[in-house]
This record gives structure tokens, C-alpha cells and sequence, in this order.
């Protein structure tokens, strides 16, 4: 008997939209039909009677924007009553803030032996802050003391795309107008050099596991990460490829993400956590998409794994 799967689509603007609209039905063509009736539902005002209506049996949000790093979705479904795959709301919420990585993992690491995952110190720079004080005279002050450069960014995920360097006050000041033009946050962080990489997991608890590791191209995109990359010694660079996947797990562990994730990390001879993505894209091009298209089965088999493991 096969169980009915909403997959709901959403943003708050046209591009995101539109480009939901279509991860959506790109998850649809990769379901096991065999197993499960797929319907697509627009995330507007009338979905709880939609949805009601279709009777479905669970749900995958697919929604993109505010609507999923809020986790806007996945708390209705939770105040219907509506099954779904994923983390729940509030880890959602958490991993959408950068500044809370910090907090998560000094709690981890009082908890548990998680060697192998860092994170770059950080402080966060609120819009009122920089509204209230002269920071241009602060940052003069700091940067005396403090070694440059530095890396500027929005503490909000997937959000503004402004990212900046900042060797000297100009430079940052412009960075936080830039950013305050879209988010009320900015995160302030040591500079690594290293390969940025992304790793997606999958499954729950000790069996979680990752897929394939991607590693942040020149052209912007990702591409699959080569040992080599990481050393010229063969054994060293599979231990350093193993550390990376280990610190992806602690990651995924220490926020308590469920059945599927997608961890961002920097390499510098250290496994840096720059960000936990608790609601991935799954999307054509989108990271997760391309590693699992890099295992036996691909995409399709992945998500018969985490529509099977989920404990629903």
C-alpha cells in the first residue's frame, strides 16, 4: 500500500518561488513511486485545508527563503499534527543563526569527546549596535590589537550574500552597510586559509553517515574533494579525508540533526565548522544533490534511505 507524501513548495519572492516550485517537483521525479504517491502543495494561506483534504500521510518541506531557515513550514505541520522528514523547528532555527554554532558546540564538548570539530571565534555586530556607537573608531582601536584580515558575513544563513575581507575600517564599514541593507546581524570572524568543503549526512544517531565530500571550486561551484587536495601523501590525505567526515558527524550530532544535513567546513590542517545546514536544498545543482549523485544509487537511492530511516 503506498503512503500519500506532500512536498511543499514556498518563498517569499518571486526567484525563490520559482525556484522552489521546481525543487519540489525535482524531488517528486526522484520518489520511488512504488512506495509513494507524491503531491505537490503551494505553502499559501490555504494549505492547512489542502492539506487536510488530500489526507496525506507526511510531508517534505521543500520550501526555500525565510519560509524553511524559519522553519515557517515544518512549525505549522507541527501544530497540525502533520508528520514530516527533518529536523524540527527549533533546531532549524538554531543552525540558521552562525553566531549559535559557538554555543552548541562548547555544550557538546562538556557533553561528549568531539575532537575533531572547531570553530573560528566570532563576534556578532547588531545593526543597533552600529547605529548607537562610533564603530569606525572602534574598529581603528581593534584593529591595533587585533591581526588581520578578518571575515565579515551575515550571522543568518542563506541569507545576504555580502562576504568581506577586511583588512582595514573602510572595508568593514562598507561590509556592514552592505549587510544591514538586508539583515539586522553580522558575524565577525577570524580569517582561515584553507579549502572550504561541504559535507552532506544522512540517518540518525550512530548510524548517520556522510556522503561524498564536496569541495568549493574557483568557478563558485562545488566539486568532488580529491585527497590529493588535502596532502600528497596518500595516507595522510585519506586520515585528514576521515577527520573532515568525522567532524562533519560531531557537527550533525552536537545540534541534534535529523535524517538528513548538510555540514560546511574549512581546512586549514583543521576541520573548521563554518555553518550546519539542518534544511538543505535539494535542488538540481544544489550540494546535496551533487554528492548523492556521486554514490551507487544516486539521488533517488538516498532518498528511499532517508524516507526509510526516518522514524515516523
Amino acid at each position: 500500500m503506498t503512503k500519500k507524501l506532500a512536498i511543499i513548495y514556498g518563498g517569499l519572492d518571486e526567484p525563490e518561488y520559482e525556484q522552489s516550485r521546481a525543487q519540489a517537483q525535482f524531488i517528486a521525479d526522484h520518489i520511488d513511486k512504488d512506495r509513494y504517491e507524491t503531491v505537490l502543495f503551494d505553502a499559501q494561506k490555504d494549505l492547512v485545508s489542502l492539506l487536510q483534504d488530500a489526507q496525506v500521510d507526511l510531508a517534505f518541506d521543500a520550501s526555500l527563503g525565510l519560509l524553511s531557515n524559519k522553519a515557517l513550514v515544518k512549525t505549522l505541520l507541527d501544530l497540525i499534527g502533520l508528520p514530516y522528514l527533518g529536523s524540527n523547528p527549533n533546531i532549524v532555527r538554531t543552525t540558521y543563526t552562525r553566531s549559535f554554532i559557538d554555543a552548541v558546540f562548547d555544550d557538546a564538548f562538556m557533553q561528549s569527546d568531539f575532537p575533531n570539530a572547531h570553530t573560528a571565534k566570532k563576534m556578532v555586530i547588531t545593526k543597533e549596535l552600529y547605529e548607537h556607537f562610533d564603530l569606525r573608531e572602534a574598529f581603528d582601536l581593534a584593529s591595533k590589537t587585533r591581526e588581520l584580515p578578518l571575515f565579515l558575513r551575515s550571522n543568518y544563513q542563506k541569507s545576504s550574500d555580502v562576504q568581506r575581507k577586511v583588512r582595514n575600517t573602510d572595508i568593514f564599514i562598507v561590509g556592514l552597510e552592505q549587510i544591514f541593507e538586508h539583515d539586522d546581524e553580522a558575524s565577525l570572524e577570524e580569517w582561515i586559509e584553507g579549502a572550504i568543503v561541504s559535507v552532506p549526512v544522512v540517518g540518525n544517531g550512530s548510524d548517520a553517515f556522510c556522503l561524498p565530500i564536496l569541495e568549493h571550486s574557483r568557478k563558485e561551484t562545488f566539486v568532488p574533494l580529491r585527497r590529493e587536495t588535502l596532502s600528497s601523501n596518500p595516507e595522510q590525505a585519506e586520515a585528514m579525508y576521515a577527520t573532515l567526515e568525522r567532524a562533519a558527524l560531531e557537527s550533525y550530532w552536537s545540534y541534534g540533526v535529523k535524517d538528513y544535513g548538510l555540514i560546511h567546513l574549512e581546512w586549514d590542517g583543521r576541520a573548521i565548522v563554518l555553518d550546519v545546514e539542518a534544511n538543505p536544498a535539494m535542488g538540481l545543482k544544489s550540494d546535496f544533490v551533487l554528492s548523492a549523485e556521486l554514490t551507487e544509487g544516486g539521488f533517488k537511492e538516498i532518498l528511499s534511505f532517508i524516507l526509510d530511516d526516518t522514524n515516523l
